[in-house]
């Protein structure tokens, strides 16, 4: 309020975004907290421009000529008996009169679990029409209760004005600050002539209108306003405060949207929006927000104006609630409670007591049941089971939604440096180890062993992802990449003080679950920060920097071992890679951080749980049972490639991990083309069934040159062919398995399945090959050299390598590996075709024509829950 020439002039609070909090879709602390003080101290607040203009005007038109038949056809129902004003309900069958920021506006919903409490209820959808040349006309001063109400917040109206508000169009007089100092006292009582059509009243209960010398008493303390607001604007209003329809003196109709949220811990059961079935979808998928949506759906030629006009806020009827007197007037602190206990007048004692769910968890409520409210008993109605189990959304996903609501483009610049420094730095330790395994298994004796090693490795990199993702969906993002983190550290400082092969081995456990799980984690976060037709791209973020390493990994290798033992090869990782992962770790932190303030973040799920609860909800949110069935198989190509190369081929250690790496190189430029391609062409099948084309062209290829006399540029052209086809099936088919599942909580388990299908492939030809190498080599090697030492040269490559080219003994050598190689290629060729015909097989869908699973800030815009196209 302020004072011009000793008058006071008294005007609502209102609330601009910062440029930034519009990127977001997110008020930071400064102006959340100005809006929960208007609503606290004025019961009103009006937050500027967040709703996007035209689709306003888009509305505004449909409203306008709805209205021209309501009148017309003189089936206009009357807001509070004043026939200058009528409740008309938006447009909720049309698919593009649906918009996110108008029905489900992230501003909105903010404040609604600040003010509220956590999820609250959106129940109630109408709107709300002043007609035009209505001169003098307007509605008693009133409150939409009729009832004795809470003295404490438990329902808030929010208005959406589709024109210009003003007091000449008939802007709403309100009563600032009305809500604090009213209780159903101040309302005129019932007789048994009221009449109300939207509520139950008995005689002696409050109608809506306030007491005229209440009203007198109020306006010497605070006079009424009546709002300027622009379209765009929304007005958030307590249900408690004191409002009148004013007259609408302009030539047009004055609309206004009205929606409805409640608190969780208010027992009114019997509200709900009335929509049609044909969008349910648009409107229960919001559930998965921080925000229960309760509805029934009905047929779409339902009159939901009609059917949205009956509304009614009391309490449910027969349920009181504890310790309470004369309704809710006693009970102003009951919103700090967690539960609320109700009991039923009707019910058996036994079974009267139900509670109120706490504000904390976590559960979506996507109820959508018709509860005969119909006033058709003829009228089809369409139940819609509320399945708590399959829809809830675990804490890890919804935290990390908070994050992408409150982070700006800034901080989401620095987690991606963050991604691409861990992929650098994983990519990198890849190549280097790569080239040291087989020395660090010949320093035991037991080269041969590498198969051995590479089978407990791809094992444990096929079982953690299913596993690392479910950890991720219900603990958090940056608690998995902390836990993949101190993996990879302690299987790397194990490797490298291993004095054995057997303690070698076991490090590959901890080692290959540390760096697997960061794989699938930096899958999973771009799967939660970007759209889906820029995902495609992003996805090979991860694997850029193989463009990069697979010419460096190897020389450094050679160094190492030149300089030093194969021992730092491991060890020196272990202190590189969690100072790449500050950055990352940073950016969610305190995203995270910012989020909780703000109360959008999910309580841990073992909160307040004894061990055997904690024992039970792991089972049961890890889904362990199904990750101890979980099972796939594709076969890789052969693991002793490299060893083929340096025997056979007479390469050198960078040579050869020059050679092995060309797959990955051409891999990571095929899958960045085709993601560029995906991104504008919004299909995924015709690459993945192009890529198992080309795949097995190059398995063939490989087959047909892999002989002692093949040149290394034969050799190096079946591996670009492989990497090609490799690349051009990878990407596309992750994606089209992301884009099929239903929702954000889906996505993250979706994708680690997928991966979890690759790796069991890499370990199941790994143990194949492993066998097929331990039978074959000891006994050609006896078979082609009666002077060889087949054991010793079985054993260690550095003996296989000591035979110089052209000698007898190393042609036996190189006959052995050969023969055996061919063998390797021709079970990897048999596990290919099947490849191709399983391409065919998958759904030609478009990427923009459904849903994208994700909301808050991501790469290709900000969207919500779903974003439909």
């Amino acid at each position: 309020m302020t004072t011009t020439n000793g008058e006071v002039k008294d005007a609502p609070r209102t609330i601009r975004a910062t440029v930034d909090e519009l990127k977001t879709t997110f008020y930071d602390t400064p102006n959340l907290q100005a809006a929960l003080e208007a609503l606290h101290q004025d019961g009103f607040v009006v937050l500027k421009s967040i709703i996007d203009v035209n689709h306003i005007d888009q509305i505004n038109s449909y409203m306008s000529k709805e209205a021209d038949e309501l009148v017309k056809n003189g089936t206009k129902p009357f807001n509070q008996g004043v026939n200058s004003n009528i409740l008309q309900a938006p447009p909720l069958s049309h698919e593009e009169y649906l918009h996110n920021d108008v029905f489900f506006n992230p501003f909105v919903i903010q404040i609604m679990n600040a003010y509220l409490g956590y999820k609250p209820i959106w129940n109630f959808v109408t709107g709300n029409n002043a007609l035009p040349k209505t001169h003098g006309l307007r509605q008693p001063i009133h409150k939409d209760i009729t009832f004795n109400h809470p003295q404490c917040p438990f329902y808030v109206i929010a208005n959406i004005p589709l024109c210009p508000f003003n007091v000449s169009t008939g802007s709403t007089e309100f009563w600032l600050g009305s809500h604090a100092h009213t209780s159903g006292a101040d309302q005129i009582p019932a007789t048994s002539e009221s009449k109300l059509a939207n509520a139950k009243l008995v005689v002696g209960d409050p109608t809506c209108d306030v007491k005229h010398n209440i009203v007198e008493e109020r306006r010497r303390v605070r006079p009424p306003v009546q709002p300027v607001c622009e379209k765009g604007d929304v007005m958030l209003r307590d249900l408690r405060t004191w409002h009148a329809g004013m007259p609408n003196e302009g030539e047009d109709y004055r609309i206004m949207i009205a929606l409805g949220y409640q608190a969780q811990w208010y027992p009114n059961h019997t509200l709900r929006s009335k929509l049609p079935l044909s969008r349910g979808n648009f409107f229960m998928n919001h559930g998965r927000q921080p925000l229960e949506v309760r509805a029934d759906l009905l047929s779409d030629d339902s009159d939901f104006g009609k059917l949205n006009d009956i509304f009614n806020f009391r309490p449910t009827e027969g349920v009181t609630v504890v310790g309470a007197t004369k309704g809710f007037d006693t009970i102003s602190q009951v919103q700090t409670s967690s539960t609320l206990e109700m009991q039923s007048t009707t019910a058996d004692p036994e079974e009267s007591s139900t509670k109120i769910p706490k504000t904390q968890d976590f559960v979506v409520q996507t109820e959508a049941w018709a509860g005969g409210n119909s006033p058709d008993p003829n009228e089809k109605e369409v139940e819609t089971a509320n399945n708590e189990d399959a829809n809830a959304t675990q804490a890890g996903v919804q935290n990390i939604e908070a994050v992408s609501m409150t982070w700006t483009t800034w901080y989401l610049v620095i987690a991606y440096i963050g991604i691409f420094l861990i992929a650098f730095t994983t990519s990198f330790e890849g190549q280097v180890v790569a080239s040291l395994g087989v020395f660090a298994t010949s320093s035991f004796n037991n080269h041969s062993l590498i198969s051995t090693v590479l089978v407990v490795q791809n094992v444990v990199n096929a079982v953690i992802k299913a596993p690392m993702a479910k950890y991720a969906d219900v603990f958090g993002r940056l608690e998995a990449f902390s836990v993949s983190i101190l993996l990879a550290v302690l299987g790397g400082v194990t490797m490298a003080t291993s004095s054995n092969v057997q303690t070698f081995a076991a490090a590959q456990i901890f080692y290959a679950a540390g760096s697997t799980s960061l794989q699938i984690l930096q899958q999973i976060f771009v799967a939660d920060t970007t759209d889906l037709s820029n995902r495609a791209l992003f996805s090979t973020l991860p694997q850029v920097p193989f463009m990069v390493t697979v010419w460096i990994g190897a020389p450094i290798a050679d160094k190492i071992l030149k300089n030093t033992t194969w021992r730092w090869g491991y060890g020196l990782w272990c202190i590189i890679l969690p100072a790449v992962f500050l950055p990352l770790a940073l950016s969610l932190f305190l995203n995270n951080r910012k989020a909780k303030r703000a109360g959008l973040t999910a309580a841990s799920p073992l909160q307040g749980l004894g061990p055997i609860s904690i024992i039970k909800t792991l089972w049961n949110d890890l889904d362990i049972g199904g990750m101890i069935l979980l099972m796939a198989f594709f076969l890789s190509v052969q693991p002793y490639f490299y060893s083929y190369l340096l025997v056979v081929q007479d390469l050198s250690i960078p040579a050869a991990g020059h050679v092995t790496q060309v797959f990955s190189f051409t891999a990571t430029i095929s899958a960045v083309a085709v993601s560029f391609l995906i991104k504008y062409t919004k299909y995924c099948k015709p690459y993945i069934v192009t890529g198992a084309l080309i795949y097995l062209m190059g398995i063939g290829l490989m087959y047909y040159y892999r002989q002692e006399n093949s040149s290394i540029a034969q050799i190096i052209g079946t591996q670009i062919a492989v990497g090609i086809g490799g690349g051009m099936l990878n990407v596309p088919a992750q994606l089209a398995v992301q884009a099929s599942v239903p929702s954000h909580q889906n996505v993250a388990v979706a994708t680690a399945v997928y991966m979890t299908c690759v790796e069991m492939g890499g370990a199941v030809g790994s143990a194949i090959a492993g066998v097929i190498w331990g039978h074959d080599i000891p006994k050609k090697l006896a078979e082609y050299s009666t002077t060889l030492d087949s054991e010793a040269v079985y054993n260690s490559i550095n003996n296989a390598l000591a035979y110089p080219m052209g000698t007898l003994e190393r042609m036996a050598i190189n006959r052995a590996y050969q023969e055996t190689m061919h063998k390797l290629l021709v079970v990897a060729l048999c596990v290919s075709v099947p490849v191709v015909f399983l391409s065919l097989m998958i759904k030609n869908a478009k990427l923009d024509a459904g849903e994208d699973k994700v909301k808050g800030r991501v790469v290709g815009g900000t969207v919500e829950e779903t974003r439909e196209s």
